[in-house]
Formats: C-alpha cells, structure tokens, sequence
C-alpha cells in the first residue's frame, strides 16, 4: 500500500513541476521575444494622439482590476509591425486562471473590441511597447476602437 501512495505522489509531483516547466519556459520565450522586438526591432511610425487617447481610455475602464489591470501606458511612441502565429495560452490551477495572447512569440495584451479578429495563423498587427507585453493598435485591418466599437483601419 505504502508503494501504491509513493507511485501516486510521485506521478502527481511528476504532473505539476511539468506543467510549471511549461508555463515559465512559455512565458521566459515571450519574455525574450519582447526585449528582441524592444532592442532589436524597427519602428514602423509613430502613435498618433488618437492612438493615444483610446489607449488611455481603455486603461480607466480597467481601474477596477487595480493592481491586476494591465498596463495600456505606452512607454515609447514608436509602432512596430508583428506577422505571425496567434496564440491564446490558458492556465488553470487550484481555482487560479491566468491567460496569455501572443502574435509571432510576443505577449501582447488585445483590446476586447478586436479579439475576435485574432487567428490561429497569418495575423498582422500594430504593436506599441508597454511594461511586459505589447500592446495592439490594429489587427487583422482592425483598428482599435476610438471609445467605441471595432473600425477598418486606414
């Protein structure tokens, strides 16, 4: 019996440092995948005050996350372009969810307005550099909307 319970503790510590490899190796890739874009990436142009404006508005409807808002403060002016892969990664554990979007390998953080333009391949998007994540401007043709719902882009 004390052998069947040492199985079974060992297949569950088996199953959770997997899983915990999982997730920090996902988010050290997209970690490393955002400074190669910050450091080594070219601007595409410049946000625009509009740009500027709505980012900010959608940062006061997320006051009510507190801490637990992300950032949607700029940090730089500079637009870059991301083409790739589309990814929702979900992790569910002890009742704690946490849910990462990235484009091309980049975690980046998507207005609510646009994430049902996201594909599973051949997305392309208008990023600016926040704390942590970038933050997309347009996806897909998509926009974000100034205050109120999705637009073509121009």
């Amino acid at each position: 019996m004390d052998i069947v319970m040492g199985l079974i503790g060992l297949g569950l510590i088996a199953f959770f440092a997997f899983n915990a490899t999982r997730f920090f190796g996902e988010h050290l890739s997209g970690r490393m995948n955002l400074q190669d874009l910050r450091l080594h990436g070219k601007s595409h142009r410049t946000l625009q005050q509009n740009e500027r404006d709505s980012l900010a508005e959608f940062a006061k409807g997320l006051g009510y996350l507190g801490t637990m808002a992300p950032s949607y403060e700029p940090l730089t002016d500079e637009v870059y372009r991301l083409k790739g892969e589309g990814k929702v990664v979900r992790y569910s554990m002890s009742g704690a969810n946490s849910e990462t979007t990235t484009i091309d390998g980049v975690p980046v953080e998507i207005p609510y307005t646009l994430r049902e333009v996201l594909l599973a391949q051949d997305n392309e998007a208008e990023v600016v550099l926040a704390k942590g994540h970038a933050l997309v401007l347009s996806l897909n043709g998509y926009a974000i909307a100034l205050l109120d719902s999705t637009q073509p882009a121009t």
